[in-house]
């Protein structure tokens, strides 16, 4: 059976990855440009929604605008029945409608990026640049897809190509692979393998590199000053790759500027010098290309989010995401079909967008019914196979081992006093509520707090288990000060500002290991649930 088993991965495969991402004449309930109209903008659209169901709100929201895409995030996930329910009540909602139906998205990246829990958690981008093989990241990649199919999900923002910058000061962090280009297009490859293998169109984001910028987007415009002649002989090296490998079937364009490459601040996703004469013409890219939410601050070209979305679109864009404000979304889509209206040119490029996007429907099976989300066995069955690889994973590198026996011997004692430290009152409450039976004892680590006081709180609480969340230099500087014996009773946790997640890679003495995004409150639950995938990795392979 398992051959059998691996023999129709290696069919599924050959048929995906022959798959070319080009324009194409097959359409979904359109059967000619003629029979397009003005609200076919709409399809151009990614759409976030609020709350966890579809609510009155949603559904009108659904119904008035009719958006192409749906993007989830973490406010909109639960459970996974939960889930499973609001992705098929949209689609049922879509097929009343007689409409195709939408992309549903999210952001599954691994580490902190993670919408849909597993235990143990998806690990972070940057343990893949770490010496992992690479059949190991393309099953990985499959069985995360495969889950994510199975809820009914179709599109994934994953994989990140940016580059990891050699002194860590980025914003993405542990979301990145690699600090050398060739690392990052392999590892790319595999991953993209992996998603199209379940038929779950990957993301490559983003476009044309954030990683060595000082800023983030989301609440800024970060410039670059490379030239593009610059560019080519790092960022751009990873998309040359998996392009020319046809592989890829949809890249995000970031919110950057590039005044050495585009006239003026103008950011890379309004620009038709690098989404259509760059990314089209000079890469030949096939594919969708969609914006990250242009409500981001690096995206604010225009207060208008209506000229926004004109101006992406005008410039190669295929889908446009407007996250959370509902007003936004009304207004943009009101402004499209007016400029559809007036605009012959602006019809073409729509006229465009909407081939590569039914294509992109049609080829990864998202128009009929076998989109549906699976039973809850079958979506169980897939959690547990994708917690089997994660496990292996660790347990490979000697990871799971040293989490799993330092939190039997030490989490479950209830009478031990558990001192926390952190910069932040409110990692202090969440793990307050989350043990409630024991004794915690809250120390701020602000400006004034030395080594010296963090040594007395030793002494202080010698048979006191501590957990101490880095998130700064500093904080990194008193860890290096604790003594042997005192490290044996830390938990270490990873709550750095992103730019100084590298940093953070090699503490894990008897700790979770910082890269693998495992946070404290999914220790109870992780327990538990690796004693499942064990059992059920034990039976596949009697099998």
């Amino acid at each position: 059976m398992r051959k059998t088993f691996r023999l129709g991965f290696i069919f599924i495969f050959l048929f995906v990855s022959n798959i070319t991402f080009a324009g194409s004449n097959v359409l979904s309930r359109k059967n000619s440009e003629n029979s397009y109209s003005e609200k076919d903008v709409s399809k151009l659209l990614m759409l976030g929604i609020y709350g966890k169901s579809l609510n009155k709100l949603n559904r009108r929201k659904l119904q008035n605008i009719r958006p192409g895409g749906i993007i989830l995030f973490g406010a909109n996930v639960s459970t996974y029945s939960q889930l499973k329910t609001l992705v098929q009540d949209i689609y049922s909602l879509y097929d009343k409608m007689n409409e195709d139906r939408p992309f549903i998205a999210i952001d599954q990246e691994g580490g902190n990026v993670t919408r849909i829990k597993t235990y143990p958690r998806l690990p972070a981008p940057s343990l893949f640049g770490k010496g992992v093989k690479q059949d190991q990241i393309r099953n990985l990649a499959y069985f995360n897809s495969k889950l994510l199919r199975s809820l009914g999900i179709n599109m994934n923002f994953s994989p990140v190509l940016d580059i990891q910058p050699l002194g860590g000061n980025d914003f993405l962090g542990a979301r990145t692979y690699s600090n050398d280009p060739y690392t990052v297009g392999n590892i790319s490859e595999r991953v993209i393998e992996g998603a199209n293998e379940a038929y779950v169109i990957s993301t490559a984001k983003h476009f044309p590199g954030h990683g060595d910028l000082v800023g983030d987007s989301h609440k800024i415009l970060p410039f670059s000053h490379k030239t593009l002649s610059e560019l080519k002989k790092k960022e751009l090296i990873p998309y040359y790759q998996i392009i020319n490998q046809n592989k890829i079937p949809a890249i995000m364009v970031g919110h950057i500027g590039l005044p050495k490459v585009i006239k003026g601040d103008e950011p890379a996703s309004f620009s038709a010098e690098i989404n259509t004469k760059l990314l089209r013409d000079e890469l030949k890219f096939k594919g969708l290309i969609l914006t990250d939410d242009i409500q981001m601050q690096g995206a604010k070209i225009d207060p208008d989010p209506g000229k926004r979305a004109e101006l992406a679109i005008k410039s190669g864009v295929d889908l446009v995401m407007i996250a959370w404000n509902r007003k936004a979304q009304y207004k943009a889509y009101a402004h499209l079909v007016m400029a559809y209206k007036k605009d012959p040119d602006f019809q073409k490029k729509v006229h465009e967008s909407l081939k590569r996007l039914n294509y992109a429907k049609k080829t990864f099976r998202i128009l009929g019914k076998e989109s549906n989300p699976s039973n809850l066995k079958q979506i169980n069955t897939n959690k547990h196979m994708l917690e089997i690889e994660i496990t292996k994973l660790f347990d490979q590198r000697g990871y799971r081992q040293k989490n799993i026996s330092f939190l039997k011997k030490n989490l479950d004692s209830s009478n031990q006093t558990l001192v926390v430290l952190s910069k932040y009152k409110s990692f202090y409450k969440g793990l307050k509520s989350n043990f409630r039976k024991r004794r915690l004892v809250f120390f701020q680590l602000n400006k004034n707090f030395t080594n010296k006081k963090l040594q007395a709180i030793y002494d202080k609480y010698p048979k006191s288990l501590f957990y101490f969340q880095a998130s700064s230099k500093s904080h990194l500087d008193m860890l290096k000060s604790i003594k042997e014996n005192n490290l044996e009773k830390t938990f270490v946790i990873n709550g750095a500002d992103r730019g100084y997640q590298s940093k953070f890679t090699n503490i894990y003495t008897g700790t979770t290991i910082p890269e693998l995004g495992t946070y404290l409150v999914d220790i109870k639950n992780e327990k538990r649930d690796l004693a499942n995938a064990k059992s059920l990795s034990k039976k596949s392979n009697q099998k």
